[in-house]
């Protein structure tokens, strides 16, 4: 038999300890006793962010069931929770990094406008492919920080230029939503035609902000568009302007993945995104726990 050196003995033992755990079916986590030649694991890229973007995802699940006002945003933040549970573990984020905790009541209007803030914040840190779901996740983050505190604001960058195809596919999407909502608030009476008026507000501040990215590139804007029902009250009029809003939100999330290797264009597609999110809540839509995407 050849003899081993004293290295290769090492390296010998090193490769059967493995062996063994793997068979037994241990799995290292990460803050376990190294073995010999075992590599350590490598994070993912913003592990520690979306680590954090997760517990408190569940901390505000539980913070909310506990409100009435907001309770039924539960199922939404829950869903996201799964996915982001789903998607670490998925990417080798040990188990003992992923435990929640729960949340008392007077915390949860600061744990929502502090995970609009983490999920802006880990847009440009995660990996490419989860880009397009965390931005919409982020959208749902701001409507319900505005729903928990109607004077809070997401503070917002300078809007950064998207390429123009995807330029131009969100301006044309806002710009009929404009067009819609006109006849929707035109057609309508009271509370319902004011409520068209603040939408129509939001919805031109998006379209110049837009226009305003593209430049000269703009194209003009069409004299007409097709809409999908007529508007003869005000209960067809609600029914329109959900369904434009709907397919607006479509729109720029569908845009996401376009732009998600470009942060500022992603973060600037977002706040959009958050925009068009917030005025279906206005206009009764359930809270989408990734608007646009589901």
């Amino acid at each position: 038999m050849t003899a081993r050196s004293p290295m290769a003995r090492r390296a010998a033992l090193g490769v059967l300890a493995l062996g063994t755990l793997t068979a037994c079916g241990i799995h290292l986590e990460e803050d376990a006793p190294r073995v010999p030649l075992v590599p350590a694991r490598t994070p993912i890229a913003g592990e520690d962010a979306l680590v954090g973007l997760l517990l408190g995802t569940q901390a505000l699940a539980a913070g909310v069931a506990l409100l009435p006002k907001v309770a039924g945003f539960g199922a939404a933040l829950d869903q996201q929770a799964r996915v982001l549970d789903s998607a670490l573990r998925e990417r080798g984020v040990p188990a003992n990094k992923l435990a929640g905790a729960e949340s008392g009541t007077a915390e949860v209007a600061a744990l929502a406008g502090a995970s609009v803030t983490a999920a802006h914040d880990v847009l440009a840190l995660a990996e490419v492919a989860l880009r397009p779901m965390l931005a919409s996740l982020a959208a749902s983050r701001t409507v319900l920080a505005g729903k928990l505190d109607k004077t809070w604001q997401t503070p917002a960058p300078a809007p950064a230029a998207l390429d123009t195809p995807a330029a131009l596919a969100v301006l044309a999407a806002s710009r009929a939503a404009v067009y819609g909502v006109e006849v929707a608030a035109a057609r309508s009476t009271d509370a319902t035609r004011e409520r068209g008026v603040s939408t129509l507000h939001t919805l031109r501040g998006l379209v110049m902000a837009q226009e305003a990215l593209l430049g000269a590139q703009t194209p003009p804007t069409p004299t007409a568009y097709g809409l999908p029902l007529t508007v003869t009250d005000n209960a067809s009029a609600k029914r329109l302007v959900g369904h434009l809003l709907d397919a607006l939100t479509r729109a720029y999330a569908g845009q996401l993945p376009t732009v998600a290797d470009a942060p500022p264009a992603l973060l600037t597609l977002t706040d959009w995104l958050a925009a068009s999110a917030q005025l279906q809540s206005r206009w009764g839509a359930d809270l989408a726990a990734f608007p646009g995407l589901t």
